[in-house]
């Protein structure tokens, strides 16, 4: 939007100074000055603004997130052009008929003594009386004040620079131009030019080799907060989550209470830290839509404002945190991470890996994780798949042929076993003006026991005899335990497992690191046919 604005007015200057410059050299009244300067320029800038525009249209053709993020440039870049270049040709063409003049009009004495006592008068009386608008009063100072300044002091400088100072720069870069373009000198500019445009893509190449140039798309920030997330393997019950939970956040306190960094009783660098286990604890990155975590907890460190952190670096006591958490709590998945700013850009090591099956691509993960392992590559933190096939489940399976001679539909049996563990709703009670829902199930004993939820009884109508029946649910129903995804996710429409990792403490040039993965992967030879 700022290039935007500054390009706005490029194609509304040049129509009105040459409109300008034929009345007031030519002697041309304004309707034909209007007609002859506007279809002298009107290709000139049509073009201009055409190759502009053509320049940013990249950007919109980029694909993936950053494409999303980027075309937006291009889009408020061929709009401001284009209204821009649409005025210039059809609105100035009408208001410089009209309204153009070259004489230089001096407001008489008298006029600006009565303008510059209104504008005070009426700038101190909205100053004290305006309120919120005191703005405008401070304007209208401003305003009466530049007005004598331009007629005593910057009229005689504008003049002396545009008839001194600016034509002396015109003749030198006339007599330069004139110069470049005569005889071999054209040429030899023009090579010049495409051999040090050779040179520096060369050497920006070779710098990023040699590994003296970082890429950074967006740069790094300062963390403004410190999330440890923990995850246990799926069904873990929520207190042994909360236990090691407890455990971690010991170890983070000692390290975020360093004597380095208080001040007695006072710790300029953390401002609070919360620990939540269960619901909420999940990463915003990986978790989207899952809201029963209880394997899985997260602690969260929030950074005072930089100004009261003693030019300390945030960034040095998260990868201390991170150090401090490294391999000292073993199948519990750890990760050190700050807050996201900017668009999503996700892990900086990811690997993406699509098909149909999903058992074969959490298989093929693991592989590939493995292969990634055993190669070494120093700055990777730790590799992880966000999905599993480790998550408990129950099947049940309806016997539907003695379900259908009962008149029992699966939905009842469904029905049944989910009101028993989540609760249907009962009523509504109501106390002080406020509305409290009822929910009735079992209770913590029965509601974990098999035994009580398949022995229930589901009661029905009789088909035949119309009377109301029950039975429990085990003579329709048998259950077995089985495990499932953790999850299935999808991109494009097709499924997806992704292995990503963090950098190592110290490590900050991710795109080094990618490489090396992807050189070390044209040897993985075990990628289903």
């Amino acid at each position: 939007l700022i290039m935007g604005l500054g390009m706005l007015v490029d194609n509304g200057i040049v129509v009105v100074e040459n409109v300008y410059r034929l009345m007031d050299e030519e002697g041309m009244s304004r309707v034909k000055a209007a007609k002859k300067g506007i279809g002298e320029i009107a290709y000139p800038i049509i073009i201009s603004t055409a190759t502009t525009v053509a320049a940013f249209i990249p950007l919109g053709l980029w694909p993936g997130i950053m494409g999303e993020f980027m075309i937006l440039l291009p889009i408020t870049l061929s709009t401001v052009l284009g209204s821009s270049l649409f005025v210039a040709i059809f609105f100035n063409s009408v208001l410089v008929s009209q309204f153009m003049s070259v004489k230089d009009f001096d407001i008489p004495f008298r006029k600006r003594l009565i303008t510059t006592v209104f504008m005070v008068v009426f700038g101190f009386l909205i100053i004290f009386f305006g309120g919120s608008y005191r703005g405008i009063g401070t304007l209208l100072l401003f305003i009466a004040v530049m007005l004598w300044m331009y007629r005593l002091v910057l009229k005689g400088w504008i003049k002396y620079f545009q008839t001194k100072i600016l034509s002396k720069f015109e003749n030198l870069y006339e007599k330069q131009l004139r110069g470049a373009l005569s005889g071999w000198r054209p040429y030899l500019i023009v090579s010049g030019t495409v051999l040090l445009l050779f040179i520096a893509f060369g050497a920006f190449g070779w710098s990023l080799a040699a590994q003296r140039t970082k890429v950074e798309f967006f740069p790094d920030n300062k963390p403004n907060q410190i999330i440890v997330y923990i995850e246990y393997p799926e069904g873990t019950d929520i207190e042994k989550t909360n236990q090691i939970t407890e455990a971690i956040e010991k170890k983070v306190y000692s390290v975020l209470n360093d004597p380095l960094y208080m001040d007695g009783d006072y710790n300029f660098m953390v401002e609070s830290a919360v620990s939540q286990v269960g619901e909420g604890a999940g990463n915003p990155q990986t978790d989207i839509g899952n809201n029963e975590m209880p394997h899985k907890g997260k602690i969260t460190a929030s950074m005072r404002e930089f100004k009261y952190r003693r030019g300390l670096d945030s960034e040095e006591l998260r990868q201390k945190v991170q150090s401090a958490l490294v391999g000292i709590y073993p199948g519990v998945l750890i990760s050190v991470e700050k807050n996201a700013d900017g668009p999503p850009v996700g892990h900086p090591i990811n690997i993406e890996i699509e098909g149909p099956d999903y058992d074969e691509l959490i298989v093929t993960a693991e592989k590939m994780r493995n292969f990634i392992n055993s190669k070494s590559i120093s700055g990777i933190d730790e590799l992880k798949i966000d999905v599993n096939k480790d998550k408990p489940s129950m099947q049940v399976a309806i016997d539907r042929k003695k379900a259908g001679e009962l008149g029992v539909s699966a939905s009842q049996v469904g029905t049944q076993l989910r009101n028993s563990i989540f609760g249907v709703k009962a009523g509504v009670y109501k106390e002080e003006g406020e509305d409290y829902d009822v929910y009735v199930r079992f209770n913590e004993e029965n509601r974990y026991n098999t035994s009580a939820l398949f022995n229930q009884k589901i009661t029905f109508r009789d088909q035949s005899s119309g009377k109301i029946k029950e039975i429990p649910v085990s003579a329709i129903a048998a259950h077995s335990n089985a495990s499932g995804f953790s999850s299935i996710k999808h991109k494009d429409a097709k499924r997806v497992a992704t292995v990503y990792s963090a950098l190592a403490p110290g490590y900050t040039d991710a795109s080094a690191i990618v490489g090396q993965i992807q050189n070390e992967m044209k040897n993985f030879s075990e990628l289903p046919k």
